[in-house]
């Protein structure tokens, strides 16, 4: 088997960041683009091209399940994570989206992420507006 891609993407309402390492911790230039659906797949797409599992992970939030429900056609594995367990893990004193995208692919490719209830639910089920069962 293929050595995955560990993809994390920072969500913000104007702005993302897209960030990927490999399995040797190799990390991969992070990509900031406008949070738009399209541009959004197509940034993911761009990752999947590499003929490699892809494994992505995203912060529970406001714009999750938005963007759960167009990159989850495309990646192989998508695991929504706690925040605030990840702050306690990832206290990283230059604090910025880039290093948050790179902090949240190694704790990815640790298997150190606090998972979410929101893998569990199908796209469009989630009723809540966050994650409170974290």
């Amino acid at each position: 088997m293929k050595r995955p891609i560990y993809a994390a993407l920072d969500l913000h309402s104007r702005r993302s960041v897209l960030g990927s390492m490999d399995h040797d911790g190799q990390t991969q230039p992070r990509m900031r683009f406008p949070t738009e659906a399209n541009i959004l797949r197509a940034e993911v797409e761009q990752l999947r091209q590499r003929r490699r599992p892809l494994y992505l992970t995203m912060e529970a939030g406001a714009l999750t399940r938005w963007a759960s429900a167009i990159v989850r056609p495309v990646v192989d594995r998508l695991i929504i994570c706690e925040p605030r367990h990840n702050r306690l893990i990832n206290s990283n004193p230059q604090k910025n989206d880039e290093a948050d995208v790179e902090g949240m692919c190694l704790l990815l490719r640790l298997g150190k992420l606090k998972k979410c209830g929101w893998d569990k639910i199908a796209p469009g089920r989630f009723t809540g507006s966050w994650c409170m069962s974290c």
